[in-house]
């Protein structure tokens, strides 16, 4: 799988290559800064998940990531935010391997844990006081291999949680794991209410089959519940490297959906609505009717820009401001009929022959604009084909 991944990288970045053109840089910058990414990431130590433990003030997130580390690692306080910077637990074994992916992603403050297999980030919190918390927490999101989502009883339906996370990564949903956290302040019963009240507002969000485990990880009375689960979701998901590849799969999936596609103006299309505009503008031309003749070029190539759109509708629309001064030269460079005068060929013509304006308008106009619309085509093509491989390579990850 790892090689077949690399080769979709590589086709990712002839994918970027075509679009450029065709593009805006807005449209083609998310799979730049996915293809960076993965590439980035395939370069460190894949049996080692990356997880980030992401979650609102006081959900006991970082209590959960002591937990699972098995040491008192990051600091947990009543009064919040608690965790301003992020922390890594990183393997011991991979301590040294890993080193170079947390520099990239600017973590800092590491430490090293006995939980093989496992890379833990505790990030800051969401709903933090502090706008440099979550925007943290927005830069490095998309960097991790699995998210696991730390809520609890009284704010696991909150709209920020939801509104600004949960339903945007609902696509990668295969990449995220949520803990409804602190279920000792509440009965047995209630705990499962809640459960299930938060499994159906993850559906709402789009993410159709959730995963959720249910923790103490703090008790106000006896030892921590649930967490020994939570580590055996974790390592189950990390030892086939599925959800890396899904990870990596899906982040290309969503970066493809801003670039051009649809069912754009073929070039055969175009060729036949190009025929009708070039035979009445030559025929204006013939009669002297330079105006008429412009204004229908104008109208045509104004549609197709509309038609197409970003860049290549900019192109087209430059193309038909040009148009009237091709229009002019293009009438004043025919030559008229050898051996009689000009004076008489203006008073008794009706104009040259309308053919001979063709290879004048479609040198100025028409080749121009097919060439925009060909080099969209050839965009939309890979475009379509890189999808298309993403697909079929994420259905294998979640057989």
């Amino acid at each position: 799988m790892r090689e077949r991944i690399v080769a979709l990288l590589d086709r990712a970045d002839d994918v970027i290559a075509s679009c450029a053109v065709v593009a805006d840089a807005s449209e083609l910058r998310p799979l730049i800064e996915s293809v960076r990414n993965a590439r980035t990431r395939l370069g460190y130590p894949e049996e080692v998940l990356v997880v980030a433990l992401a979650g609102g003030t006081g959900s006991g997130k970082s209590s959960l990531f002591n937990e699972i580390v098995g040491d008192e690692v990051v600091a947990v306080g009543a009064v919040r935010p608690t965790t301003s910077r992020a922390a890594a637990a990183v393997p011991a074994s991979s301590y040294g391997a890993l080193a170079g992916y947390l520099d990239r992603l600017g973590i800092e403050d590491r430490y090293p844990s006995q939980r093989e297999g496992i890379c833990l980030i505790d990030l800051p919190d969401i709903d933090s006081v502090e706008e440099a918390h979550h925007l943290r927490v927005d830069q490095l999101l998309p960097k991790v291999d699995l998210v696991v989502w730390v809520t609890d009883p009284e704010k696991y339906k909150d709209a920020r949680l939801h509104d600004d996370y949960l339903k945007p990564m609902a696509p990668s949903s295969p990449q995220l794991l949520f803990v409804l956290n602190r279920t000792d302040r509440v009965t047995a019963d209630q705990a499962m209410a809640l459960r299930d009240d938060l499994v159906e507002a993850l559906r709402q969000d789009g993410i159709e089959s959730p995963r959720v485990v249910m923790t103490a990880a703090a008790p106000t009375v006896g030892d921590p519940v649930g967490v020994d689960e939570v580590v055996r979701q974790i390592e189950d998901l990390g030892a086939t490297r599925d959800v890396l590849y899904g990870k990596v799969l899906s982040d290309l999936e969503m970066a493809a959906r801003g670039l051009p596609k649809g069912t754009e103006e073929s070039t055969t299309g175009f060729d036949a609505r190009a025929s009708l505009v070039k035979e009445t503008a030559e025929a204006s031309l013939s009669s002297g009717d330079l105006a008429r003749a412009t204004e229908g070029i104008v109208v045509f190539l104004t549609d197709l820009a509309g038609e197409s759109g970003g860049p290549t509708g900019d192109a087209l629309l430059r193309l038909a401001a040009d148009a009237p001064r091709h229009l002019v030269r293009i009438e004043g460079s025919t030559p008229v009929p050898s051996g009689r005068p000009q004076r008489w060929w203006r008073r008794r013509s009706r104009g040259p022959d309308p053919g001979s304006y063709g290879p004048a308008l479609d040198e100025a106009i028409f080749r121009p604009a097919r060439s925009l619309l060909a080099k969209k085509a050839v965009a939309v093509d890979a475009v379509a084909e890189l999808a298309s491989q993403v697909q079929n390579l994420r259905r294998e990850t979640r057989r």
